[in-house]
């Protein structure tokens, strides 16, 4: 192993460990949090390291000459270095962020944790958030005032709610001279339903399917149903008048609406499988329901969803999915 290699395998432990120092020594922080220079870590970049060789080396050069013009570039390539530290780490100190309502995704999926970084005065650019059990760790977004949002990919396999309590921010701006990185204690997470199977359970497959074609109409106000003769309590808004003036006869408008069987899924009624595949049955069973624009209801032991439909209902019906019998988080806080 060579030198080169010996420290950039130092660096990456101290920079892998430092979530756990921090830890440590911080509670968790507020929501927004300001990132203060106190918790903003330094170190130079395989760059920096041999940029200061090469300044080393011109050092040595003008004493052994003695040369001014030596010295004049060694003082000017010195104070560049110190520089190009000083703005790495204000790049990323005084930056507001706080975590997103992330939307929720199958098991299987790929969740994307985001959260919002503003700064109030001068744009940042070059910061990349990362976490290391992130898909990939190449994001990077410019902070301005007005806000950006960055994000963080994560790999899903089971149902429940995902969440990682810390993440990292970091920046090698301007330079690359130098690598400056904070550790944030705020959670990100989301929930992370259920796979859904590919087909529906039959025992609520066949029935949802007779239910659909059952639908019956009553008297409503939706659509219109034909014309029936004129009695006496109907409403003159209804009359048709042109038919009226064709027949020499008072006929009335009728109109109807659908109405739709409900269907209340049961967990108690799936019997084959274990835990998981029913979930992953219902789960199905709630998709294609509102696909089909069914009132649909779910009933998992003591857990009732009354029957409706529309979006709320089916993230309400998928996130009780979600965290039936399980521990409130399911990510990987390390």
């Amino acid at each position: 192993m060579t030198t080169k290699t010996k420290k950039r395998s130092f660096a990456r432990r101290l920079i892998d460990r430092s979530p756990k120092w921090a830890k440590k020594r911080h509670a968790p922080d507020n929501i927004p949090y300001k990132i203060s220079g106190r918790r903003i870590y330094i170190i130079p970049t395989r760059f920096g390291f041999i940029f200061a060789l090469a300044v080393f080396a011109l050092l040595l050069g003008s004493m052994n000459y003695s040369n001014g013009l030596a010295f004049l570039l060694t003082f000017i390539l010195t104070a560049v270095g110190f520089v190009s530290m000083h703005l790495t780490n204000s790049n990323l100190s005084n930056i507001y962020v706080e975590p997103m309502l992330n939307e929720a995704v199958f098991a299987g999926e790929n969740a994307l944790l985001q959260l919002r970084l503003w700064h109030k005065d001068t744009d940042r650019p070059e910061i990349a958030i990362t976490h290391k059990l992130a898909l990939s760790n190449h994001a990077h977004c410019c902070v301005d005032e007005y806000g950006s949002i960055a994000s963080v990919h994560m790999q899903t396999s089971q149902r429940g709610y995902l969440e990682i309590d810390h993440y990292m921010l970091s920046t090698r701006f301007p330079m690359n001279m130098f690598f400056a990185w904070t550790v944030v204690l705020q959670p990100l997470r989301c929930i992370v339903y259920p796979e859904p199977s590919d087909e529906a359970p039959e025992i609520f497959g066949q029935s949802t399917q007779s239910e659909s074609n059952k639908s019956s109409n009553r008297p409503g106000q939706d659509d219109f149903a034909g014309l029936r003769e004129y009695q006496w309590q109907d409403s003159p808004q209804h009359i048709a008048w042109k038919s009226y003036a064709s027949q020499d006869k008072l006929l009335v408008k009728q109109f109807s609406e659908s109405v739709s069987k409900t269907s209340v899924f049961d967990i108690d009624e799936l019997s084959s499988g274990n835990l998981e595949t029913r979930l992953s049955q219902l789960c199905r069973l709630i998709l294609d329901a509102e696909d089909k624009q069914q009132n649909y209801g779910l009933k998992l032991g003591d857990i009732i969803i009354p029957t409706n439909q529309g979006d709320k209902h089916k993230h309400n019906c998928l996130a009780a999915l979600a965290s039936y019998k399980l521990e409130p988080s399911i990510g990987n806080k390390s």
